[in-house]
């Protein structure tokens, strides 16, 4: 049978004390979980943003007001990941290859909340909807919009400025000016984020 609550606190406080010359610290969330592997350790932009639970790992590099936001996992460990200026993948993302792939991520984009991008290229200024998949081998073109939740297939080339939707996703239309304007608009809502974050959130 085990001790009850006031046992078993009584047992902590007749430890005792710490003995002398150590140093018992709470662990430092506040901190950008990056970490170093085989030697490649990730390059942060300047004015780039990392949040606490994110984890970026290896051969990456975060462009210039690029961010990387709660629980992302970006991971250089099978081969580099490259992700431009005032580009964000957003919580809950995975960016990843297979060994020797790489990742080349334009500037200004969004990789929408539980997005996964592995293996692929994505050119500037496109967004990547949430949960959609982007897979091995897949090159987007600039100023391209891929819906929430489609799959893009691997090893094919898309074309600049389309909707690509569906499970395989296909490209379904040209985007609108409109549209082209908001996905923009996202990436600089986002620099925008990350330095209200950087200025403003404090732990309790």
């Amino acid at each position: 049978m085990s001790p009850g609550p006031a046992i078993a606190m009584k047992a902590c406080l007749n430890r005792g004390p710490v003995p002398s010359g150590r140093l018992v610290r709470a662990p430092d969330r506040s901190r950008p979980r990056t970490f170093a592997l085989d030697g490649l350790r990730p390059r942060l932009g300047a004015n780039s943003f990392v949040a606490v639970g994110a984890f970026i790992i290896g051969d990456v590099y975060l462009g210039e007001q690029a961010s990387a936001w709660y629980c992302a996992v970006i991971r250089g460990d099978n081969g580099a990941v490259r992700i431009g200026s005032q580009s964000n993948v957003q919580d809950g993302s995975v960016v990843h290859c297979l060994p020797g792939g790489q990742v080349l991520i334009g500037a200004q984009v969004s990789i929408g909340h539980l997005a996964t991008i592995h293996g692929a290229r994505v050119g500037d200024r496109c967004l990547i909807g949430i949960g959609a998949v982007v897979l091995d081998g897949a090159i987007l073109g600039h100023d391209t919009l891929v819906a929430a939740g489609s799959i893009v297939t691997g090893g094919r080339t898309y074309e600049p400025g389309v909707l690509l939707r569906g499970c395989p996703a296909r490209a379904v239309r040209v985007l609108s000016e409109r549209e082209l304007a908001g996905i923009r608009t996202n990436a600089l809502e986002y620099v925008a984020r990350a330095d209200r974050f950087r200025r403003a959130l404090q732990p309790l």
